[in-house]
Formats: structure tokens, C-alpha cells, sequence
């Protein structure tokens, strides 16, 4: 969950970090209420026909409904829309009025792993060659990004790059 110095202080929070925060704090509701959890799918796929959105509906005890998606797609962001299905209802419902909206992906996040870097040789051949090593950092490093949005059955999402996104609101 982070990074820490040879004292055990931590020095920097890693993504797992920051995705962990987004599935317990924005997707599912704090406390003992019990959340139902339902299938979800997609129709944007790569031309061997593998999901590159997955997702993850939640109806929370609280009355909201929770989408948590994830992108595999780890060069281009996707629009989409999304519709929720009840058999029993016999029509299709959606998201209306305000939701939240929380993204994690590598515009908030970004490791650079540890280097080494041949600087120079030393002046005498017995002597060992001179090194530059850098640790690991993530530059940018986090949070995610927290919006709103008024929400409709035509209201498009854009799911950024290789992120993960958590959608939240009222369904009607």
C-alpha cells in the first residue's frame, strides 16, 4: 500500500492504495448494511472479442446504486452509456439527477521505477566505476478525481485509459 524508508516510515502511497480508497469509500457504503452485488457487462470489445470494460453493479444500503468499472484498455478511453435491467420491472432504467463520479488511472498515478545510470569511469582502472541510483516514485501520485454530473437514460461516460471508475447515484 506504500512505500516506506529503511525506519519503516512510509515515504509515498502506492496505486494499490489509492484503488482500495475508491472501491471502500465511493463504491460500496461504510457500516453494517447489507449491499446486493449483480452482474454487469459490456458491448466494447477488442476485435478478439475480449471485454475491455468490465463492471460491477452495486445496490447499496443507503438507496444509491454503485458501478464500479474498470478499463483494461490500457492505451484508449472509452465512451459509454449505461442501462440497468430488471426482469421484473420490464423496462430498462438509469442513472437521473445528480451522481458521483470518482476515476483512478494513470492521469492521477504514474510509477517511475528505480535506475541506474552509468556515470563515469574512476580515475584509476582499480578502482569501480561511478553509478547514479535512483529509487522507485510515482509522479503524479494520486488521489482520484472526484465530479458530479446531472445524469439521464442519454447521458455518455467516458472511462479514461487504464483506469478504474466508480459511478454512484439514484436510478429511475
Amino acid at each position: 500500500m506504500f512505500t516506506i524508508n529503511k525506519d519503516y516510515q512510509v515515504q509515498q502511497y502506492v496505486s494499490q492504495y489509492f484503488a482500495s480508497q475508491l472501491i471502500n469509500l465511493d463504491w460500496i457504503k461504510a457500516g453494517n448494511g447489507e449491499h446486493r452485488v449483480f452482474s454487469a457487462k459490456s458491448d466494447i470489445n477488442d476485435g478478439a472479442g475480449r471485454a475491455l470494460l468490465t463492471a460491477y453493479a452495486l445496490d447499496r444500503p443507503d438507496g444509491d446504486w454503485s458501478l464500479l468499472i474498470v478499463n483494461r484498455d490500457q492505451l484508449a478511453p472509452h465512451q459509454f452509456r449505461i442501462n440497468f435491467h430488471d426482469d421484473s420491472a420490464h423496462s430498462p432504467k438509469s442513472f437521473t439527477g445528480q451522481v458521483s463520479i470518482s476515476t483512478f488511472g494513470s492521469e492521477q498515478y504514474k510509477w517511475h521505477p528505480a535506475t541506474t545510470e552509468f556515470m563515469a569511469h574512476s580515475a584509476s582502472a582499480a578502482e569501480q566505476p561511478v553509478f547514479s541510483n535512483t529509487k522507485g516514485h510515482a509522479d503524479p501520485d494520486g488521489p482520484a478525481v472526484h465530479t458530479t454530473k446531472d445524469a439521464s437514460p442519454e447521458t455518455s461516460y467516458e472511462i479514461p485509459a487504464a483506469s478504474i471508475m466508480v459511478v454512484r447515484g439514484k436510478l429511475k
